[in-house]
């Protein structure tokens, strides 16, 4: 008897902490992607409030991209992919397809946040130690 295709798509039976910056808004809800197959844990988020995360992993040709989906009780959740970058996104888009996510809810690629460069960086520790400078000498005398 021939196996059944596997899902490009394994998602985590309890999902795994997750650190990336929201790559895609898609108008799918936490429901849709229970159907799927995706266990949410709730959680709070940086912001004080609450969020639902599932963690999977998409597999495909190129590779294994790890992914997480972020559902704040609305209609559209935030994907986040690991690695960063376009290449990973558009892999980690294709294997949801390919798992039953209709392209037409993806509404909007998010750009990939670049990491600061090291001039950035140094700009922004000297802004930052002025800043500190500034405020010990206390405030200004005026007469």
């Amino acid at each position: 008897m021939p196996q059944p295709p596997s899902s490009p798509v394994t998602w985590d039976s309890r999902p795994r902490f997750f650190r990336a910056n929201p790559d895609a808004t898609i108008a799918f809800n936490r429901v849709g992607w229970q159907r799927l197959g995706a266990a949410f844990a709730e959680e709070d988020d940086e912001m004080g409030g609450v969020a639902w995360r599932a963690t999977g992993v998409a597999e495909d040709e190129a590779g294994t991209f790890r992914f997480a989906v972020m559902d704040y009780d609305e209609d559209t959740t935030f994907l986040l992919v690991a690695p960063d970058g376009d290449e990973a996104v558009e892999h980690v888009l294709a294997a949801l397809e390919r798992a039953g996510v209709s392209p037409a809810a993806v509404l909007e690629r998010l750009p990939v946040a670049q990491p600061p460069s090291l001039e950035e960086r140094v700009a922004e520790l000297e802004r930052s130690m002025a800043a500190l400078v500034d405020g010990a000498a206390g405030p200004a005398q005026t007469n």
